[in-house]
């Protein structure tokens, strides 16, 4: 099952290009006072793309309660939260995963048993390592989330990361499909937009 699918919403062009401009018709804020006002000095502006989400798979996290345990020493990792660490680490260096840098909307889906395992109390090891390897600047840069179960067919976990632009008005809005029973599904995230008054501009 595919856990996001990334479209403009009138469906009229890829992920990533504004509605083409019919034959003749000047472009919204096309040599206005509001076109120079909203870029900057080296020709971007909010009428630029929004950055495109990051997306990679790493097997399924642990949940909180296999993360660690206790030693007389004090909590420690347990020995499948380490292995994990490590064989996430490694899948998710071999994916090229980039570095993002300030806020962030994340959405996870995690392939785990749909009747008994839960799927929020994996969000943690997620996160923390994001941040260990440095995909993300911290966990309290994640404003806003959102986690479903999959049918467990390859025990992984599937991952997307959308920037959150500041100052843009960026508007993200997904729409959770369920599987036949109830007991699983995806989130679907549109293509961000921006809104400026009564105009819409889908990037």
């Amino acid at each position: 099952m595919t856990i996001a699918t990334i479209l403009p919403r009138d469906g009229s062009s890829a992920p990533g290009v504004r509605p083409p401009v019919a034959s003749g018709a000047r472009p919204p804020f096309a040599g206005t006072a509001a076109d120079s006002v909203n870029r900057d000095s080296t020709g971007a502006g909010v009428l630029a793309d929004l950055p495109a989400p990051v997306t990679f798979t790493c097997p399924v996290p642990p949940s909180v309660n296999a993360m660690f345990k206790n030693t007389k020493h004090g909590r420690a990792k347990t020995q499948a939260y380490e292995d994990w660490r490590l064989m996430a680490a490694a899948a998710i260096r071999r994916q090229g995963v980039p570095k993002i840098k300030g806020h962030v909307v994340i959405n996870m889906a995690f392939e785990i048993d749909l009747v008994r395992a839960d799927a929020d109390n994996r969000l943690k090891a997620m996160n923390d390592l994001l941040v260990d390897l440095g995909i993300i600047q911290d966990d309290s840069l994640i404003p806003a989330g959102l986690f479903s179960k999959l049918p467990p067919t390859n025990r992984s976990a599937h991952i997307q990361i959308w920037p959150v632009v500041a100052n843009s008005d960026q508007t993200i809005t997904a729409t959770f499909h369920a599987t036949h029973n109830g007991a699983g599904g995806a989130w679907i995230i549109e293509a961000p937009s921006h809104t400026y008054g009564d105009y819409n501009e889908h990037v």
